[in-house]
C-alpha cells in the first residue's frame, strides 16, 4: 500500500487549477514570489523581499512547476510596471 509520504506534491496541481480557473473566468492570475539570491526578477520591482507577478497567457509564454520550484518564461515585449 502506498504511503502519504510517497506520494507527489499537490502544489503543481494546484497551481495549474488556480491559473486555470482564473483563466476561464476571465480574471488575471498574479503569483507572489518571495525573491533570494536563487530568483532572477528584475531587483528594481523587489518591494519587502517579494515580487507579484502577472502569469496571465497574455503575459507569459510558458510556466512550469513542480514541488521545488516555478519557472515563468515571459513573453517577447512584454514590459514591466509598478
Amino acid at each position: 500500500m502506498m504511503q502519504p509520504s510517497d506520494l507527489p506534491s499537490t502544489k503543481p496541481y494546484l497551481l495549474r487549477a488556480i491559473y486555470e480557473w482564473c483563466s476561464d473566468n476571465g480574471l488575471t492570475p498574479y503569483v507572489a514570489v518571495k525573491v533570494d539570491a536563487s530568483v532572477r526578477v528584475p531587483m528594481e520591482f523587489v518591494k519587502d523581499g517579494e515580487i507579484v507577478l502577472n502569469v496571465s497567457m497574455d503575459a507569459t509564454s510558458a510556466l512550469h512547476g513542480r514541488e521545488d520550484y516555478l519557472r515563468i518564461t515571459f513573453s517577447e515585449g512584454v514590459k514591466a510596471s509598478m
